[in-house]
């Protein structure tokens, strides 16, 4: 686990997502939950689609990541986010979603269960972390799930490729930029977590460097 604490007060002034706005991610749980009931069964809302991994609107279709982002009611807002990443490398990040920590999940069985159903239902997870956290998932990197783009060649590649997503993603969802945040992952996200921890503090020591330059007050700090 890496913790991120106010690391994006600097981070997120770099993106130029503004034409995009939240509710243009936002999912019609009403619909979804004709087709799967337990959507309509947990407290909070629920945001999908493609965001961009690049900074420059004129290359926004080149390349985007998939992401999934669950956010509790105001009863039991926290004032975390977590990111959970999976392993591959190339396992979507919704696997860990849909089989372990999302609100709605296939059906938990305790260790030792002789055998799982062929196709197990999609059911209200009684001990999602939602209960106590944002939860974004992503598909990454490029060729993952629903994600496209050049692939990359290595993690620093897929590090600087998530500095912009999010970057794009908190301009989107400005309410997430003070949340302290939280990287979790599973066997390869090993590799992946402390890469895109490093990207990030990188990218703000060069920012802080630049306003300082300036004489600009604005500050960042990352804590590992």
């Amino acid at each position: 686990m890496i913790t991120l604490s106010s690391c994006f007060l600097l981070l997120s002034s770099l993106s130029v997502a503004q034409s995009m706005k939240s509710h243009d991610f936002a999912v019609d749980r009403t619909a979804l939950g004709e087709v799967i009931p337990a959507f309509n069964e947990f407290e909070g809302d629920m945001y999908s689609g493609l965001m961009p991994t690049s900074r420059n609107e004129s290359e926004w279709e080149d390349s985007k990541f998939m992401f999934r982002l669950f956010e509790p009611n105001e009863a039991i807002a926290s004032d975390t986010l977590t990111l959970w990443f999976n392993s591959g490398p190339g396992c979507s990040s919704l696997y860990g979603g849909m089989f372990e920590i999302a609100p709605v999940t296939t059906p938990h069985y305790p260790a030792g269960y002789p055998q799982t159903p062929l196709h197990p239902p999609l059911i209200l997870n009684q001990w999602t972390w939602m209960k106590t956290t944002n939860l974004l998932f992503i598909e990454m990197p490029q060729g993952v799930g629903f994600s496209y783009g050049p692939m990359p060649d290595w993690e620093g590649d897929i590090a600087n490729d998530m500095v912009v997503f999010l970057s794009n993603f908190f301009n989107v969802f400005p309410t997430m930029k003070t949340k302290k945040l939280f990287f979790f992952g599973e066997s390869y996200a090993g590799y992946y977590v402390p890469s895109i921890a490093h990207a990030i503090h990188q990218e703000n020591m060069k920012i802080e460097e630049e306003h300082q330059k300036k004489g600009d007050d604005q500050e960042g700090e990352v804590k590992l």
